[in-house]
């Protein structure tokens, strides 16, 4: 694993500033980011927002088309 040092200013740019810093790789492209915490927080409650309509949107599908139990699926796949 390499270890990479960020200076002070760097950190206090991204937490006191609420900059959003880009991390680049040797070849110069993008490869991170060094992003404010508040944006981290955001972006966690946009994610667990996406995972609940995926999970509203499967469990409707299955309510409509039926589903298996686990011990179903494993019996039909030969593995119980």
């Amino acid at each position: 694993m390499n270890t990479i040092t960020l200076s002070t200013r760097q950190i206090e740019r991204a937490a006191v500033n609420k900059e959003r810093l880009v991390l680049t790789g040797d070849d110069g492209q993008p490869v991170a980011a060094l992003i404010p915490l508040e944006d981290l927080d955001v972006l966690r409650d946009m994610e667990d927002r996406a995972d609940l309509e995926e999970y509203r949107k499967a469990k409707m599908k299955a309510e409509q088309e039926g589903y298996a139990t686990l011990d179903e699926l494993l019996a039909e796949n030969g593995m119980k």
